[in-house]
């Protein structure tokens, strides 16, 4: 079930596509490097979140799922229950988020500075999602609440796909920096001692 299009809709998607595709390239470019300098699966899970959340908001698909669930709630009469199922999992959401975020600081704790924003970008993206898919009414108001002319919603995915834009300049960079010869006065100073 397609919603409307809309510039800002087209917007998302190719943002979110764009990112994904990139993180795909980055992964297949990264694992050239050698072992042990590089982590390329990285990049191949942070796209998972970001492909999605670029269904979701060009489809609705989530808004739908969580419909189709909200309806059998009520049809099979445990709706009323559901909101205590609904706050643990965002209990265990939000610990299963700190978790992933420290196991990630430990296993790239040699490469931190070009993982560890992805990393970030991963738990915040992908928690995103799953905080929409479950649809507390809480969390829900929250997100829609407007700060700064946007709604929270908006600025958890703007802040996702920076971190997840700035990661892979980052690491770009880093590997554009591994790749490239050394400048004629560095070997200079190298074969002259």
């Amino acid at each position: 079930m397609l919603q409307e299009p809309t510039p800002g809709t087209f917007l998302l998607l190719t943002t979110h596509a764009t990112l994904a595709t990139l993180c795909i390239w980055n992964y297949f470019r990264e694992r050239r490097e050698r072992r042990g300098e590089a982590y390329p699966w990285v990049w191949i899970l942070l796209a998972i979140p970001i492909f999605l959340l670029g269904v979701h908001h060009a489809t609705g698909l989530g808004a739908t799922l969580t419909d189709t669930f909200r309806q059998e709630a009520l049809h099979e009469g445990w709706y009323a229950a559901r909101r205590g199922l609904q706050r643990q999992l965002t209990l265990l959401l939000f610990s299963a988020g700190f978790g992933v975020l420290v196991g990630s600081a430990w296993l790239l704790r040699r490469r931190w500075r070009r993982y560890l924003p992805a990393a970030f970008a991963f738990v915040l993206l992908a928690g995103y999602g799953a905080l929409q898919l479950i649809s507390l009414h809480d969390v829900d108001a929250r997100m829609h609440s407007r700060w700064l002319g946007a709604t929270l919603g908006t600025w958890l995915n703007t802040l996702g796909l920076s971190l997840a834009g700035g990661s892979l300049c980052w690491s770009f960079k880093e590997g554009w920096r591994k790749d490239r010869p050394r400048s004629v006065s560095a070997r200079r100073t190298c074969t002259s001692k």
